[in-house]
């Protein structure tokens, strides 16, 4: 279990959102208020002291999404600027013979210049990773 969930929340949770878990979650789990878990309730002052400092979190993230991207099947990464424009969106051949597509839209709302994202294939289990700037 990853910080994020000890505190039932996710990487795009807001520092204020992440507090206020934090705040029920301590309550409830507090060794005063009679709850036996005192592992939890250590987990849960781990995570926040962790998510509540920018840098720290950071960090963090980079080493969830490290860890997560040694477990994907990803086929390739590139740049947004090396796909395929097409309407309103991007595209990229895959080795299947299908495509990775991206609408414009997807690319602003998750915003490629705060980090890397994945897509997958329409037809098979591949992902392509779009990255900020050229590999």
């Amino acid at each position: 279990m990853n910080y994020f969930e000890i505190l039932n929340c996710d990487v795009n949770s807001t520092t204020e959102e992440i507090k206020e878990n934090y705040r029920n979650l301590i309550l409830k789990f507090h060794p005063d208020k009679g709850h036996e878990d005192q592992e939890m309730f250590v987990k849960i002052n781990e995570a926040w002291t962790v998510l509540k400092d920018e840098k720290q979190r950071k960090l963090y993230e980079s080493q969830l999404l490290s860890n997560e991207k040694s477990h994907l099947n990803v086929y390739k990464c590139v740049c947004l600027e090396d796909m395929q424009k097409n309407g309103d969106g991007f595209s990229c051949p895959c080795r299947c013979g299908s495509e990775f597509c991206i609408s414009e839209e997807d690319t602003q709302v998750n915003d490629v210049n705060d980090g890397n994202l994945f897509i997958s294939c329409d037809t098979c289990s591949l992902l392509l990773e779009i990255i900020p700037s050229r590999c």
